[in-house]
């Protein structure tokens, strides 16, 4: 089964937010109200006359998740640019699944997938815990998700 994925700006920048929100927000919400709980304890303790300090775990932790997004976003950017008009052809067999586009081939075992998670126009099949495939829904069919989905083993998560 083989599909041509024609992937734009809009679908990667969609990619990478829906990735980032799933993975990482959760994460990022619990450690800010860990180090608010740390900065009301130590405040309770002993007053602070140095609020810089204080003052920079609240900037620095919302900054480093803003920048994950725009690096993810630049360097997407980067390879799309060298995509052939944007376009990737995915060729699925019983072994696993071949990809191939103007910056080369390869081919991934399906036992290397640890997931396909849904989102309202997009497919998320995952590799690892920082590398994704986009499958925009618009562009496969559901016999070809079925597929993917029976290979992959574990169920969609949404």
């Amino acid at each position: 089964m083989t599909v041509v994925l024609r992937y734009t700006e809009p679908i990667i920048q969609q990619a990478i937010r829906h990735y980032l929100r799933r993975v990482y927000w959760q994460r990022f919400v619990q450690l800010n109200a860990f180090v608010l709980l740390i900065i009301v304890i130590v405040l309770y303790v002993e007053p602070v006359r140095n609020w810089t300090l204080l003052t920079i775990p609240v900037v620095v932790i919302p900054a480093l998740f803003i920048a994950g997004y725009f690096m993810g976003i630049r360097d997407s950017s980067k390879k799309l640019g060298l995509l052939n008009r944007g376009s990737a052809m995915l060729t699925l067999s019983e072994h696993g699944i071949q990809l191939q586009s103007a910056m080369g081939r390869t081919e991934i075992d399906w036992d290397h997938f640890s997931g396909l998670w849904n989102f309202q126009t997009l497919y998320l099949l995952l590799l690892t815990s920082h590398q994704f495939i986009t499958l925009p829904k618009d562009q496969v069919s559901d016999e070809f998700i079925d597929f993917v989905r029976a290979h992959v083993g574990k169920q969609v998560k949404i």
